[in-house]
């Protein structure tokens, strides 16, 4: 059962990225309305990026591995990685569709 870094970043990365777009979506909206930019919807579209790539990564890292309860474990990463990768998409839709300003 050896599991690789990887794989662990397939997860660990939508996580920390999800945690940093929630701080972002909380504090930059006002500086958004301010300037009449999009700050907080281009930092959820490259989190979603980063995050689709870390997911990827840990995906192939987990099909590499063969078979074994370590490849069972990597593809639960990747599902979560994926989970919050829908979430940060979910933020991203938000700062779309609500404008800042409106608060």
């Amino acid at each position: 059962m050896k599991t690789s870094i990887v794989q662990y970043a397939g997860f660990l990365v939508p996580v920390g990225l999800w945690g940093l777009t929630t701080q972002i979506g909380q504090i930059v909206p006002h500086v958004d309305c301010g300037i009449d930019m999009a700050f907080t919807l281009s930092a959820c579209i490259l989190a979603i990026l980063v995050s689709l790539l870390a997911v990827g990564a840990g995906a192939i890292a987990s099909r590499s591995e063969g078979r074994g309860p370590g490849v069972h474990l990597g593809t639960l990463f990747w599902f979560g990685g994926l989970l919050f990768s829908f979430a940060i998409f979910l933020q991203g839709a938000a700062a779309l569709l609500i404008s800042p300003c409106e608060r």
